[in-house]
């Protein structure tokens, strides 16, 4: 049975509560980071990381599985991407949700109560870019949301038949920028960044939690076990600028 209006109500107001913590503990770590070059303490751990990533593991995207050696661009395999690489990617992506919510609420398809969810989760994406382009700093600030992006979801939303579809498409979503939080954990080199964005992950998770209730899925679809880096985007095929 399709979720009542209360339960989304209290579904939705415990995502925001979660957000308004985790942002202000984020923009206290993202505040403290400085981009540079990684402590050789740090080293090791991170570089078989990123081995084991291009020994044959694979994400999927929907239909298509990718080598998680794809997941980086082949300058970031030969040099190692920075944090600064992984924050502004970040950003395109949170900018890219923040369109693609949009984009939803101009169908017109949409009920009041889904109208209202996706407009907060929409606001939670601009204020967790806003923070990631914080550390950024202005010069280096990521103003436009991935095109990449957009171009894969934006279709999927103006073509949806009704609310429903609109919703798959915005859970795909939200399970993406989560998955892709989740494989960035291993490769960020500061442990400031790292505790920041971790505090950003369980808010996309909850997003999408809200959303499989919203499409009366089964719990095990959508609880704790699909936060993996199987449904990473590969910044490879979405670049950033």
């Amino acid at each position: 049975m399709p979720i009542d209006r209360r339960r989304l109500r209290e579904l939705s107001a415990e995502v925001d509560q979660l957000h308004h913590e985790s942002m202000r503990t984020a923009r206290q770590d993202l505040a403290e980071v400085h981009f540079g070059e990684v402590a050789d303490e740090l080293r090791p751990g991170r570089r078989r990381f990123l081995a084991q990533a291009a020994a044959g593991s694979a994400l999927t995207l929907g239909a298509t599985v990718l080598p998680v050696g794809r997941f980086l661009p082949e300058a970031w395999g030969a040099e190692e991407p920075s944090d600064a690489d992984l924050a502004a990617f970040a950003a395109g992506l949170e900018l890219a949700a923040v369109a693609a919510y949009n984009t939803a609420a101009g169908t017109g398809k949409l009920s009041g109560p889904a109208s209202a969810v996706g407009t907060m989760f929409a606001g939670h994406h601009q204020d967790h870019a806003d923070a990631l382009n914080d550390i950024l700093g202005e010069e280096a600030a990521v103003e436009k949301a991935n095109p990449a992006v957009l171009k894969e979801f934006g279709p999927k939303l103006t073509g949806a038949a009704n609310e429903k579809a609109i919703l798959r498409v915005a859970y795909s979503i939200e399970e993406a920028a989560a998955s892709t939080y989740l494989f960035a954990l291993g490769v960020i080199r500061d442990p400031k960044q790292a505790g920041a964005v971790a505090t950003i992950l369980p808010v996309e998770s909850q997003h999408a939690t809200v959303l499989g209730s919203m499409l009366d899925m089964d719990p095990g679809e959508y609880l704790i076990d699909f936060v993996t880096t199987e449904h990473a985007l590969d910044p490879a095929d979405y670049p950033a600028r």
